[in-house]
């Protein structure tokens, strides 16, 4: 029998990265029912904004003291491409109709990018600002 001493790695994204970490402080927190896009969690519900029919997977869910949360995980990158607006006014818009809490995620030193997107988007979230995993 041959064996391989060489090991199959999978390269993970910054944003999966980042997703793990989140995910790793709420179960410390004494999160329930946390829901993430990563291998080995249950993938979280889709909001759904009812009057367009518009979907959108959030990156992480949970339940904390009976209270549902939404979590937009953001990296540089993310932050970059594209701009997040459509999927944290549908994350908002939910959290609100369901008496839910909406959190986004994102690395050390881009608060005021955030921060800024938020006000130009007219948007209401809570802030968690992580180091990038």
């Amino acid at each position: 029998m041959i064996k391989s001493f060489l090991k199959s790695t999978v390269l993970e994204s910054p944003l999966d990265r980042m997703i793990k970490y989140v995910v790793n402080i709420l179960s410390e927190k004494n999160n329930e029912k946390i829901r993430a896009t990563i291998p080995g969690f249950d993938s979280p519900q889709r909001a759904i904004r009812k009057s367009t029919g518009e979907t959108y997977i959030p990156e992480v869910t949970t339940v904390k003291n009976k209270q549902f949360r939404i979590f937009a995980v953001e990296t540089k990158e993310t932050l970059g491409q594209g701009e997040p607006e459509r999927r944290w006014k549908l994350f908002a818009e939910f959290a609100k109709q369901n008496s839910a809490l909406f959190y986004i995620v994102f690395p050390t030193g881009q608060v005021a990018i955030v921060k800024n997107k938020l006000e130009e988007f007219n948007i209401e979230a809570n802030l968690w600002q992580a180091p990038q995993a």
